[in-house]
C-alpha cells in the first residue's frame, strides 16, 4: 500500500482515516465496526506549458465527496494517478501534461463511481487550460481554469484544494496547477498531487 497514511484517533472504528496519495491504487477494506464512510477524491493539477513567451500555466484538479453507509469487510477500488511533471527548458514551446484523476469505484461495498479528473496542462502558447471536473459525488467541485497567457496555475477544487504555482513552480497539494515556464529562462512547474481519503465512523 505505497502512499497510504493511516491515523487512529479513537477506539474501534471511530475516527479512522485512510489516505492514499500520489501514484497509488488498490483495494480499500472497511474496518470492522464501521457504519459510515466519507470518501473524498482530489484530482491532480495540470503542469504548466513552456514557451519563449506567452505560455499558460496548468489548471486545477477537481474534487468530489460522497457519504455512504457501510459494513466492516466491504471493499472499494481506488486509484490516484502520478502527478503531472513539469517541462525542461529544452522543450521549446510545448503544452504541459494534464493532471491525473482520482477515482473510487465499487468493490463489494455499496455502489459508487466517484471520478475526479485532473486539470488540463497549460498550452505552450497564449490559450486557456480548463479545470478538472468531477462526477458521482454528493459534492462535485471543479478545479479552477486558467485564461490564456497567465503564468500562475489554477487552484484545485474542494476545501483543501491547493493554490496554483507561480511561474516555474509546482502547484500546491492537492490539485494546484503548475506555473508556466519560459524556454529561455526557466522550467515549467509540475502539477500538484492528488489524493483519496476514506474517513470512517
Amino acid at each position: 500500500m505505497s502512499g497510504m497514511q493511516q491515523m487512529e484517533i479513537a477506539g474501534g472504528s471511530a475516527g479512522i482515516v485512510h489516505t492514499y496519495g500520489d501514484n497509488t491504487g488498490g483495494t480499500e477494506t472497511v474496518p470492522s465496526g464501521s457504519s459510515t464512510v466519507v470518501i473524498e477524491a482530489y484530482a491532480g493539477g495540470g503542469a504548466g506549458g513552456i514557451a519563449s513567451g506567452g505560455a499558460t500555466a496548468g489548471a486545477g484538479g477537481s474534487y468530489g465527496k460522497k457519504t455512504l453507509s457501510v459494513s466492516g469487510g466491504q471493499t472499494f477500488v481506488y486509484g490516484v494517478g502520478l502527478h503531472a511533471p513539469g517541462l525542461p527548458l529544452s522543450d521549446g514551446s510545448t503544452g504541459g501534461n494534464g493532471g491525473p484523476s482520482a477515482t473510487v469505484d465499487t468493490g463489494t461495498g455499496p455502489a459508487i463511481a466517484l471520478h475526479a479528473t485532473g486539470g488540463a496542462g497549460g498550452p505552450g502558447f497564449s490559450s486557456s487550460a480548463a479545470g478538472g471536473t468531477c462526477t458521482g459525488g454528493d459534492t462535485n467541485t471543479g478545479g479552477f481554469s486558467v485564461t490564456g497567457g497567465v503564468g500562475t496555475g489554477g487552484a484545485g477544487g474542494g476545501p483543501l484544494g491547493g493554490a496554483g504555482g507561480s511561474p516555474s513552480n509546482q502547484g500546491s497539494p492537492f490539485g494546484g496547477g503548475g506555473g508556466a515556464g519560459q524556454s529561455s529562462a526557466y522550467n515549467s512547474g509540475a502539477g500538484g498531487v492528488g489524493k483519496v481519503t476514506f474517513t470512517y465512523s
